[in-house]
């Protein structure tokens, strides 16, 4: 028999299973938002700046922001102080101070019931975090310490549909840029 001849696919198996894969893909990165309504801080938990965690009903679980990078408050990583002390336009030992000082805003902040929105994405990190973005009083925690100096706008953008906060993730990415450079100014 002539292989010319014989009828040919029109797809292949592999190819036919990678088509099938790309009409679900984008249900497989869509994660549902979550949102944990009257958390309280973990006091005696590891927090600083941007990560810290946070008990709701019962159940502890450690959260990193998104959008916002604090400084340290320690030198573990000395890279990554020089890094964040450059973008500061401080010294690294001066960043580990606007660590603290970032820490304890956010500790200030969350001395009061909040609410975290989640999507439960990788955080990254020692230990299991989950990215998230914090409310309370109506007032995002990631934009307040970027309108106090306290934070860069950096790290990750939610891959999943923005929770309904009021504004698109463009929106968010472009008014927390907007504090950050009037921050810089002050």
């Amino acid at each position: 028999e002539n292989p010319s001849l014989r009828p040919s696919r029109a797809f292949s198996l592999p190819a036919l299973c990678f088509f099938a894969l790309l009409l679900f893909l984008p249900s497989l990165g869509a994660t549902e938002w979550e949102e944990l309504e009257g958390a309280t801080l973990v006091r005696d938990r590891y927090a600083d700046g941007d990560s810290f965690t946070a008990r709701h009903q019962g159940k502890e679980y450690t959260f990193r922001l998104f959008f916002v990078d604090t400084p340290e408050t320690n030198n573990p990583y000395p890279e990554r102080v020089r890094g964040q002390a450059r973008a500061f336009s401080i010294s690294a030992p001066e960043a580990i101070e606007f660590g603290d000082e970032a820490s304890d805003f956010t500790r200030d902040f969350l001395s009061k019931p909040f609410t975290v929105y989640t999507d439960w994405s990788d955080g990254w990190g020692a230990g299991t975090r989950f990215r998230a973005i914090v409310v309370r009083d109506g007032r995002d925690l990631g934009e307040e310490l970027v309108r106090n100096g306290l934070a860069r706008v950096s790290g990750f953008i939610p891959d999943s549909p923005w929770p309904g906060l009021g504004k698109s993730i463009s929106d968010a990415l472009r008014e927390l840029k907007r504090l950050q450079s009037e921050a810089r100014r002050d």
